[in-house]
C-alpha cells in the first residue's frame, strides 16, 4: 500500500473499518482531527450519519462498492454511523 503524499495524493495512510451489525463503522477520531472517507462497500442499501442515528446524514450507499471521486470530510472529531449492517469502509483521518 502507498503510504506517502507523493505516491497516493493523501496525507496519511488509508485505513479500513467494518461492522456486521446496525451501528458506528468509525470512532470519534478526537479532538483536532477529522475522518475523510475514500470508499465505501455495503450489502444492502444504507445511510452514513455523522455520529449516531440522528445525526446529520453524510451520503447515501445503494448496495455495492462506492469508490469516491474525492473524498468527503466528517465534521471534525465525529464518527460514522451505519443504518444497515455488513458495512466497510476506507478513510483516513488528519488535522482538521
Amino acid at each position: 500500500m502507498m503510504q506517502y503524499f507523493r505516491d497516493s495524493g493523501f496525507e496519511s495512510v488509508a485505513l479500513t473499518s467494518g461492522t456486521a451489525t446496525v451501528g458506528e463503522v468509525i470512532s470519534s477520531p478526537g479532538i483536532g482531527k477529522s475522518i475523510y472517507l475514500l470508499g465505501v462497500n455495503a450489502s444492502g442499501a444504507t445511510e452514513l450519519r455523522e455520529g449516531n442515528q440522528n445525526g446529520n446524514r453524510i451520503m447515501y450507499v445503494a448496495a455495492g462498492n462506492l469508490n469516491l471521486p474525492a473524498t468527503i470530510k466528517v465534521t471534525e472529531n465525529t464518527g460514522v454511523y451505519s443504518t444497515s449492517p455488513y458495512v466497510s469502509i476506507i478513510y483516513y483521518i488528519n488535522n482538521s
